[in-house]
């Protein structure tokens, strides 16, 4: 479960240590009415403007809120709370702030999987699992963590499974 924060304090000199936790808004103490009264209306209208699109994945980007259809979304690579998303229909990436942890929670039962510390990929998007690779639809190379790849078999496995994709095998 993704979780908004919001910061109040006195030390408006820390602002910038709060970023890795990725907050919503900063207020300062000093200010706080008018502050917190513009944090919440900002709030308020970015949940209320896509709250009739279940399918939408609202993620911090540096200037504000991006908005994805998980379905085109192939994976995220990153380090820390910064990520790369890299959509299925564009050869460009965006940056977006999250922990590579918070994403797979969010996004294990749509479909998402996470083979390395440093990736989440969207199993719609894997051409071929190989001992200690997965290889994407576009030929991308991620690496399984070491004695993973049985795991992400068996999860690639139950995906196809829940989606009716016929499997040939013998």
């Amino acid at each position: 479960m993704a979780v908004d924060i919001i910061f109040v304090s006195n030390r408006t000199d820390r602002v910038f240590d709060t970023f890795e936790c990725n907050p919503f808004a900063f207020v300062r103490k000093s200010n706080l009415m008018p502050d917190i009264k513009r944090a919440l209306q900002r709030y308020i209208a970015e949940k209320e403007r896509f709250a009739d699109r279940p399918d939408t994945l609202l993620l911090k980007k540096r200037n504000g809120i991006g908005v994805y259809d998980p379905e085109k979304i192939m994976y995220f690579e990153g380090m820390q709370n910064v990520q790369r998303v890299y959509m299925a229909d564009s050869d460009d990436y965006d940056e977006i702030y999250s922990s590579i942890s918070a994403l797979c929670e969010t996004l294990s039962d749509r479909g998402f999987f996470c083979p390395h510390r440093s990736f989440v990929v969207n199993f719609g998007y894997v051409a071929e699992i190989q001992t200690g690779k997965v290889i994407m639809k576009n030929g991308f190379e991620i690496p399984i963590r070491r004695g993973f790849t049985k795991d992400v078999r068996v999860a690639f496995m139950n995906y196809l499974q829940s989606r009716n994709i016929l499997i040939n095998g013998s």
